[in-house]
């Protein structure tokens, strides 16, 4: 099994939250995005 770092996904994920970053990604909690990964 190859081992991936998640440290991209957690850079990419603060530039969409943070203050010049996307307001829905900034707005989303477990909650609102349940019915997404439910999909998944």
């Amino acid at each position: 099994m190859a081992k991936f770092p998640l440290d991209p996904l957690v850079e990419v994920m603060a530039k969409l939250r943070g203050p010049t970053g996307c307001p829905w990604d900034k707005e989303q909690d477990h909650a609102s995005l349940r019915r997404y990964l439910i999909e998944e």
